[in-house]
């Protein structure tokens, strides 16, 4: 009976935490399906199609309509920093134009967004730190 108790004080605990977790986190700003291919559409009309250096490549599914991606030439090397990576000092980065930045959530204080190497990241301005990232490029399979 102890055992069962203190189960059930745990799991009221945890759920009492689940709870209070998001309210927290009210700050965090991630990108979403939307985000990510209004980004996308945008790098393809900035750059009237796939970066310079990559192709287009058609990708057939069962189910929906074929989707088109940008790939690397196979044997190129991508740099994708993944969220909760910290961006080296060497590595330059642009923020984003303010029209881009109008159609995306309002980051919180002290997060930008930026472009570097094809890619789109949330992030942390004083530590450039990644929060959330979107990849335009995807590597060669």
């Amino acid at each position: 009976m102890k055992k069962l108790t203190l189960m059930l004080g745990v799991a009221a605990l945890a759920g009492g935490l689940t709870v209070a977790a998001p309210a927290a986190n009210a700050e965090t700003v991630m990108f979403t399906t939307q985000n990510r291919t209004y980004l996308g559409d945008w790098i393809m009309e900035t750059n009237k199609g796939c970066p310079a250096g990559t192709t287009l490549v058609k990708e057939k599914h069962l189910l929906r309509d074929p989707s088109y991606r940008c790939m690397a030439p196979r044997g190129q090397k991508t740099v994708f920093y993944t969220p909760g990576t910290v961006i080296p000092q060497t590595v330059t980065y642009t923020e984003l134009p303010t029209t881009v930045v109008q159609q995306l959530p309002t980051p919180p204080a002290g997060q930008i967004y930026v472009t570097s190497d094809n890619n789109i990241y949330l992030l942390n301005r004083d530590n450039r730190t990644v929060v959330d990232a979107v990849t335009i490029v995807q590597p060669a399979e």
